[in-house]
């Protein structure tokens, strides 16, 4: 029998379960941030059906001011199996910021370093850009990882970076 499921962990359960969410209309945002932070922290890994892994899912845009901090959740279960809820005091942009929404080695793959840089002309803060960077185990040079660097120069070192990785990569290989 064929198993069409897949089973997902770390961060792509994470990325899974935060567009799942998002899919769903009737949610206003703070119950809806509640409940992803809830399943990550409850579920280690995820079997999901590949049909739903291969369809776009659309991400909620960002919460309106009064809705940045995501009330505490009190449940029955709680006292045995208590899932620490963070409190966001960041803007609702910093956390709905997803640092696997760009592909860096797939699209450097098929678009090169320029498709790349074009690509990441979308993340405007360095401190977005660095995040993607490290998730994604791209090893940014020294000086671009902390300080002040401007976002054209660290586009440019994940750019590289990527390259170098793929090099590396295919050198190993053989």
């Amino acid at each position: 029998m064929k198993d069409n499921t897949v089973k997902l962990s770390g961060h792509a359960k994470d990325r899974f379960i935060e567009r799942f969410f998002a899919e769903e209309a009737g949610l206003d945002d703070a119950l809806r941030r509640r409940l992803v932070l809830r399943s990550k922290g409850a579920f280690t890994s995820l079997r999901v059906r590949k049909a739903l892994l291969s369809r776009k899912i659309a991400i909620v845009p960002s919460a309106p001011e009064d809705a940045r901090k995501v009330p505490a959740v009190s449940t029955p279960m709680q006292a045995s199996t208590q899932v620490p809820v963070a409190v966001a005091s960041e803007p609702a942009a910093d956390v709905a910021f997803d640092a696997y929404a760009i592909g860096l080695v797939p699209v450097f793959q098929r678009e090169g370093a320029e498709g790349l840089i074009a690509k990441l002309a979308g993340v405007s803060r360095v401190d977005h850009l660095r995040a993607m960077a490290k998730a994604q185990q791209i090893v940014l040079p020294q000086e671009l990882r902390s300080g002040d660097a401007t976002a054209e120069a660290v586009r440019a070192g994940i750019a590289e970076a990527v390259g170098k990785r793929i090099k590396d990569r295919r050198a190993a290989a053989g």
